[in-house]
């Protein structure tokens, strides 16, 4: 998966839901089976902070590749990521070994704890 990082200077925060030109390549290393792209906002830290206990926790394969997308300039809109994330919201988890994406940070708090046996869950709230 790749996607294109955007120029310098881009078109203004008037037109952010446009495409942008492009001058250099992204490109996941995949290192890791799961690929998070994120920023530091609320909804971003999130899906950092719980990754970050299941690693705390010694949970196998909760290794993962952070990707920072800065919304501020308008990269999610940019070409590639709108392919990997479909409404261009972040964070989005691309799950490489189920070729799975997951956008929301509920939605991808909700998959990971399944994946790691409810990991953080009081029983009885995930079926």
């Amino acid at each position: 998966m790749e996607w294109w990082a955007t120029s310098p200077g881009g078109y203004g925060a008037a037109s952010t839901d446009r495409p942008r030109d492009c001058d250099s390549r992204v490109t996941f290393l995949r290192a890791s089976p799961l690929q998070l792209c994120s920023m530091g906002t609320p909804n971003g830290q999130k899906v950092t902070i719980f990754f970050e206990e299941l690693l705390a926790a010694e949970h196998d394969g909760a290794n993962y590749d952070a990707w920072m997308i800065p919304i501020g300039d308008g990269s999610q809109f940019g070409s590639g990521f709108d392919e990997l994330s479909s409404n261009s919201k972040i964070p989005t988890m691309l799950n490489t070994l189920a070729d799975t994406r997951m956008f929301e940070a509920e939605s991808i708090l909700m998959q990971l704890s399944k994946k790691f046996d409810d990991a953080f869950v009081p029983s009885g709230i995930i079926n």
